[in-house]
């Protein structure tokens, strides 16, 4: 029987043609190259498994590659066509854009075209003294401080609270002043 090394390199008609065997020299300039190249894991697990199966080339991938002649058009095969034929113009029916928009809002606020009944309007508070509104505020802070007792938790909260109130009783005194100044220059503007 013959060896791989003394056979030539021939298959018959219904069998593959034997692969030569790589040498040392071609092995170690594929793992130089391997080394070299920035492969990702898969690629260098295929390239792997090549070289100990030994084929010599990759297999083809599954893509054919095409070979074919350029298929450029002329210039006037290109005006032939209908390609540079400008459409004309057909104006549509005109519509309200704004009426749709405003239907459109109703029926996504209201689920219907119309809007309901508008309620009639509330009139607003009447606006209180800024003066009346420090004293209400200083007020709901000693409540709070009320009940904060009660509930065991007055030392929790006493030092934020008192310091709140001085500070409330600070801006009236500013506001005291205020008032001082401007009905001082009202009496003596006459």
């Amino acid at each position: 029987m013959e060896t791989d090394a003394q056979c030539p390199v021939s298959g018959g008609l219904w069998s593959r043609p034997r692969v030569p065997a790589s040498t040392e020299q071609s092995r170690a300039t594929l793992q130089l190259m391997k080394q070299e190249s920035r492969l990702t894991n898969f690629q260098r697990k295929e390239t792997n498994q090549r070289s100990t199966t030994s084929s010599p080339t990759p297999p083809p991938s599954g893509r054919p590659v095409r070979i074919h002649a350029s298929r450029k058009r002329s210039a006037e095969s290109c005006r032939a066509g209908n390609a540079y034929a400008r459409e004309t113009f057909r104006p549509s029916a005109t519509r309200d854009l704004e009426k749709e928009k405003k239907k459109l809002q109703d029926i996504f606020s209201f689920g219907s075209e119309t809007p309901p009944a508008a309620p009639p309007k509330e009139s607003p508070p009447e606006k209180k003294d800024r003066y009346e509104e420090i004293m209400d505020e200083i007020e709901e802070r000693k409540q709070f401080l009320a009940d904060m007792s009660s509930l065991g938790q007055e030392r929790d909260y006493l030092d934020i609270v008192n310091t709140q109130i001085s500070q409330k009783m600070r801006e009236l005194e500013l506001l005291e002043k205020r008032r001082a100044e401007t009905t001082g220059s009202d009496a003596a503007a006459p």
